[in-house]
């Protein structure tokens, strides 16, 4: 099936999303904002433009069908952002999906399988990460998250009713009904740009692990009170980090990363001895063992850091993310189609989260990354060349047409 795309378009589409939340170079539309929601009602009515049966469901999934269909792949990502950040990080991969329905449109091809695109509610956590896929995906029921708080105080229940969904039904995956998901998003790192790479195919999503790391020792007269004799919370806590570090390093295999993300120390007085430090840390693989790992460790690399202070240490986890394999098939349509047009590709691990991890358990999923300038993402210095973005474009098109007539052969 040949989908004429228009990149043009794409690129003016991207554009114009981009000016909602706008602020100087960078943008905002903090999930369930009125930022977020102008822009879910601008993507609606650009849906029902296109000729496309659009909702927004009760936790602000956007979702446009082509009519007619019984089964339906889906095309999308999320287009909520980060505080001041970039005008791709997710919007790219709804606009792109976009741009295919109206081309499958304008082709004229109704059949058994059309194309569902859809934009995922709160990818970036701003309340809960990838509400909006984790919900209509199933691993998260609304009774598990209705309570939870963003950084503004507002339970989600309050947020959803202050954006006007309340009464809006909370679209579910139907597997029976949708057959597949892609999604095409920024690579948000330095290695395609850096090979010279047109396209990253992903075939992986790491795992995310995050803990807090908490040190309690006892306040003295940082002048008067001899070192030996200290119950230093703060030196237990950069003793753990050194150590957390050096383990990763020599056993957590070459894809795994990590981060010191946040540190406090009480009472934090230049006089006073720390008597509580915490650090936040974050770690992520594609391996669930080094991801385990590296779990199980933790809790002795504290302890032993805080006898070092003489203090106490203690790891709590604070929730995370499972590593997710992209389809077989779909890294297959993928590859051959950049093949096809004749453009540069290799395979390639997702350092980030996305919402096709929640897609992957439940369908078919795959995953496509074009370069970004610098490695930059999260930020307003967030970009990708225009020549870049149309070769994604090109190759997410070429691969709906074959996987579209897989799924209508019964494959």
């Amino acid at each position: 099936m040949n989908l004429n795309v228009d990149g043009a378009r794409l690129l003016r589409d991207l554009k114009e999303l981009s000016t909602i939340g706008n602020v100087g170079k960078g943008g905002s539309r903090l999930a369930l904002s009125e930022e977020d929601m102008a822009a879910r009602r601008w993507l609606r009515d650009r849906m029902e433009q296109a000729g496309l049966d659009a909702s927004i469901d009760g936790i602000g999934n956007v979702f446009g069908y082509t009519p007619g269909a019984e089964r339906y792949l889906l095309i999308g990502s999320h287009t909520d952002t980060v505080p001041m950040g970039g005008w791709l990080d997710g919007a790219l991969g709804v606009m792109t999906g976009l741009e295919i329905a109206r081309a499958f449109m304008a082709a004229g091809a109704p059949g058994p399988v059309g194309i569902g695109v859809v934009s995922f509610s709160d990818e970036e956590g701003t309340i809960v990460s990838l509400l909006g896929s984790r919900v209509f995906g199933g691993s998260l029921t609304w009774d598990e998250v209705a309570q939870a708080k963003g950084a503004d105080g507002r339970t989600l229940a309050e947020a959803r009713a202050a954006a006007g969904l309340a009464d809006a039904e909370i679209a579910r995956i139907d597997p029976q009904r949708h057959a597949g998901y892609i999604e095409i998003h920024i690579e948000q790192g330095p290695v395609l740009e850096s090979e010279g790479r047109a396209v990253g195919i992903v075939t992986e999503i790491v795992g995310i692990r995050r803990a807090r790391a908490t040190f309690h020792g006892r306040a003295d007269h940082a002048g008067t009170t001899p070192m030996a004799a200290r119950s230093d919370a703060a030196q237990a806590m950069f003793a753990f980090a050194t150590a957390f570090r050096d383990f990763v390093q020599t056993h957590g295999g070459p894809n795994t990363v990590f981060n010191l993300g946040g540190a406090k120390i009480a009472p934090g007085a230049f006089n006073v001895v720390p008597e509580r430090a915490e650090l936040l840390v974050e770690y992520r693989s594609p391996s669930l063992e080094a991801l385990d790992r590296i779990e199980a460790a933790m809790p002795e690399l504290a302890q032993v850091a805080a006898a070092q202070a003489r203090a106490t240490g203690s790891v709590v986890l604070a929730g995370g993310e499972p590593s997710a394999a992209m389809a077989p098939s779909m890294i297959g349509h993928l590859t051959r189609a950049a093949q096809r047009l004749q453009l540069s590709s290799r395979t390639m691990p997702s350092g980030a989260g996305h919402d096709a991890m929640s897609m992957a358990s439940q369908i078919p999923a795959g995953m496509l990354f074009v370069p970004s300038i610098g490695g930059r993402s999260h930020t307003p210095e967030e970009d990708t060349a225009p020549d870049d973005i149309v070769a994604g474009l090109r190759v997410m098109a070429e691969a709906t047409g074959t996987i579209l007539e897989e799924f209508a052969a019964g494959k």
